[in-house]
């Protein structure tokens, strides 16, 4: 991944967690997402199981083929551990908690799924995976990538 591209998306990152504190959740899209039939509907489905789950960050792109398969009636499933940064939503609290763990380090020194890996355990980021898949990434598909 060039400098340049880890940069964007970790100023992706930056800039929505700042938002955090004005809104109930935040969701960060990267610039080549391609949502999905039904995103909206299949958002609000997740957002709404999350009520009763103790949650940071929502997963909700596709990222290399990885799925999960929740309880049955069920659309999202936790998994502490990042699934591609094309889409998440970040609950309250969370977006701060996260700039405030990027301030200390004053780096994201890897791809923002990975960093978001590396931070999860260690600072209790509690990850959730949504299942259906809410967003691809265009630049697998449609778009030229510019770090591929």
């Amino acid at each position: 991944m060039s400098e340049e591209c880890a940069a964007d998306c970790a100023s992706s990152m930056h800039n929505g967690v700042k938002m955090d504190i004005q809104n109930k959740y935040i969701v960060v899209l990267e610039d080549d997402a391609i949502l999905c039939d039904n995103f909206s509907k299949n958002l609000e489905k997740c957002l709404y199981q999350l009520q009763s789950e103790d949650w940071d960050v929502l997963f909700g792109a596709e990222c290399c083929n990885l799925h999960v398969n929740p309880p049955v009636g069920k659309v999202v499933e936790r998994l502490d551990l990042a699934r591609g940064t094309c889409m998440y939503a970040l609950n309250y609290g969370a977006g701060k908690r996260v700039y405030d763990i990027y301030e200390k380090q004053n780096v994201i020194d890897k791809p923002i799924d990975l960093w978001f890996n590396s931070i999860a355990e260690p600072n209790n980021i509690r990850c959730f995976w949504s299942n259906p898949i809410l967003v691809f990434q265009g630049s697998c598909s449609l778009f030229k990538s510019s770090i591929r």
